[in-house]
Parts: C-alpha cells; structure tokens; sequence
C-alpha cells in the first residue's frame, strides 16, 4: 500500500499535550485508501496493514516520544442507520489512530473528542459517564487522520447518511524496555 505522509505532520507540541489528539490532513493518498474499501466490502474486519502501522508508529513516536508497537487493527464498516460508538476511554499509554477511508462527516459518523479530557483523572468502574461537555467533531477528509490519546473521552457518531462509512483503526502501545 502507497502511503504520502503529510509534510505538515505532527510535531510534537503543546496542542498535542493539551487537547490530546491531532489530525494529519492527507497522511494516506486516495487510491490506497480506495483499495483498503475495496478490501473491505461491506464488513467490518480484523486488519493489519504494515504500511499503515509503520506511518502510525512513527507519527506517535514523534508525538509522544516513546516508541510504541501497533496492538491491533479493524476495518470499520459502518452502514446508513447503523449506531456508532458510545463515549468511552481506554486505558492510558496508548494511542489509537483513525484512518478516514471515506469522509467521516456529521451526516455519516465523525469521531468526537472531548479535548484535554485526558488530563482529568478517570473514572473507575461503575461510576458515572465520563463529561461530554465541550466535545468538538473532527470531520476528516478521505485519507486524513486523527490521532488520538486513549486516555480522552471520545466515540464515533451514528451513520445518518445513505452510504456505508469506512474507517482503519490502529491501537498502539507504548514498547516495554
């Protein structure tokens, strides 16, 4: 898979270590995203794309300043009137990237964020849903990215659109050692 890496990729600054995600506009050119839906069909499924998880690492290497390992990947085929994700966090140390492989849109699914909400401490179980207060959407362009702390309250919106929405997701892992 051919990927083009942004020239105005992340650098690591204090947006990264305030808000806790960070989008990189056209880190995946067009076609290798077409060739990935193609792949796809019309289902969600297991994933690992080598290309793909190099281009993450070292985006969250140079972010983050750690060197991390991609944990898993999932095709994510969402179709119209299909429910999206619900608000969550995952545990802190990792990183998940989100490939738009269509437009993620209001209309079709965009992930939200709650930014900074990975500075507050999180909830532990069965407590209260984590604050949604001051969420923003992150639309993204087919081939943008968004990179995004685990330990920040986000989910991906519902598909209200008529077309099926087409994602990668990666999780990486800091490297022990």
């Amino acid at each position: 898979m051919a990927t083009v890496a942004s020239s105005l990729g992340p650098a690591p600054d204090a947006a990264w270590a305030t808000d806790g995600y960070v989008v990189v506009p056209g880190a995946v050119d067009r076609a290798a995203c077409a060739a990935l839906v193609e792949r796809a069909g019309h289902t969600s499924a297991e994933h690992r794309d080598p290309t793909v998880d190099r281009l993450g690492a070292d985006l969250v290497t140079g972010l983050a300043g750690a060197s991390v390992a991609a944990a898993g990947g999932r095709l994510v085929v969402t179709m119209p009137g299909a429910a999206g994700r619900p608000w969550g966090r995952q545990p802190e140390g990792s990183v998940a990237l989100h490939l738009a492989l269509s437009p993620a849109t209001l209309a079709g699914g965009c992930p939200w964020i709650v930014p900074g909400s990975h500075r507050a401490a999180p909830a532990g179980r069965g407590a209260a849903p984590p604050p949604v207060a001051g969420a923003v959407p992150v639309q993204l362009d087919v081939g943008d990215l968004v990179l995004v702390d685990t330990g920040v309250v986000h989910r991906v919106t519902d598909n209200h659109s008529v077309d099926a929405a087409a994602a990668l997701m990666v999780v990486f892992h800091r490297r022990r050692g």
